[in-house]
């Protein structure tokens, strides 16, 4: 009897410990992804201070354009030196400046015009404060890269995607408040493709807001495809609807979708 009280006591011991190591190592995690996003931050708001007052294009002439700045410049479709601006009548019947469409070989900006890199855009590599592996800092005025960091490299979008997906869902959205029971499907295809999930099953019914809330915070891959069939029909309609949004945002030449999980 008093071995047997040892060995569940050893045993005991062995559990707490590897549930304490546990709970470390998640603080730690917890704390680490803290710090980058916090050190990431601050250097993106450094480059940020830098691009304003003119420190980027100082530290960019004072290294000589890049190779791949020299390139730019010979590429069809470059920003021109003496860039065209168009009018547009404000609301108080003034006229003001806005930057023109440019032509140039990189996507097009949200804000209508089309962003490029050229011999001033500081390239980030090496070992530096910002550590995401792709990064791009763009001056919203001019739609000039002020600094990137393996912005070129093709790579997945993976739950980015979701952001596309609670796009094209809220423009389509009527009544957030709307009683929605999740499909079978959404946590079947859930589970087969190892998503990340938000912890919905089958059969529960919930308002269509908490799809979105499940979808963007806890990323849950059976809370997009159930939002996506409920805006349109079946999963395969909604990435329709997805790739349709790229083609308008002008981003279809270099993305293409084919669910709406990532």
């Amino acid at each position: 009897m008093r071995k047997h009280r040892r060995k569940t006591r050893i045993i005991g011991s062995v559990i707490l410990g590897f549930l304490a190591l546990a709970v470390l190592a998640g603080i730690f995690y917890f704390a680490r992804t803290l710090a980058v996003r916090e050190r990431n931050r601050t250097a993106f708001s450094e480059l940020s201070e830098k691009a304003e007052d003119g420190s980027l294009q100082e530290q960019a002439e004072a290294e000589g354009p890049s190779a791949e700045g020299e390139a730019d410049a010979t590429e069809p479709g470059e920003i021109s030196d003496e860039p065209q601006t168009v009018t547009e009548e404000a609301e108080s019947g003034q006229e003001k400046e806005m930057p023109s469409r440019v032509r140039s070989g990189d996507q097009t900006f949200f804000g209508g015009y089309e962003i490029s890199s050229d011999e001033q855009t500081v390239l980030i590599e090496g070992d530096t404060d910002i550590l995401s592996r792709h990064a791009l800092l763009v001056e919203l005025d001019t739609g000039h890269i002020a600094a990137k960091k393996d912005a070129d490299v093709t790579t997945y979008p993976a739950s980015m995607t979701k952001i596309l997906t609670i796009l094209v869902a809220a423009e389509r959205l009527e009544d957030p408040d709307a009683l929605y029971t999740i499909p079978k499907e959404s946590v079947e295809y859930c589970l087969t493709n190892g998503c990340s999930a938000a912890g919905f099953v089958t059969g529960e019914q919930l308002p269509v807001r908490d799809l979105f809330y499940g979808t963007i915070l806890p990323s849950g891959g059976e809370a997009a495809v159930a939002l996506a069939m409920y805006t349109a029909g079946s999963h395969e309609a909604f990435v329709e609807l997805m790739n349709e949004k790229l083609q308008e945002l002008g981003m279809a030449e270099t993305a293409h979708m084919t669910n709406c999980v990532g």
